[in-house]
């Protein structure tokens, strides 16, 4: 099942997720809670009270923030 067909995921919701695509580093445009799930919905990782994510160790990709607000945006990590 791809992650975006899921009940509760948010397309285009007011949330900006920077730079996309990233290496390293993305910023939220707030400070939130929030996870980080591949395109298989698996979360990787979650994230609490903060605006960044280290994605230096993910492999390239494309992967969902959700956060607890239910806002989704799709980030794309590429390789270093």
């Amino acid at each position: 099942t791809d992650i975006t067909d899921t009940p509760g995921i948010v397309q285009g919701a007011p949330l900006n997720v920077y730079p996309n695509p990233t290496t390293r580093q993305v910023f939220l445009s707030k400070t939130t809670d929030f996870a980080i799930y591949d395109m298989y919905g698996k979360r990787l990782k979650v994230y609490r009270n903060t605006n960044q994510a280290d994605v230096n160790g993910f492999a390239a990709g494309t992967y969902v923030i959700v956060t607890a607000e239910n806002e989704s945006f799709k980030i794309v990590v590429e390789s270093k």
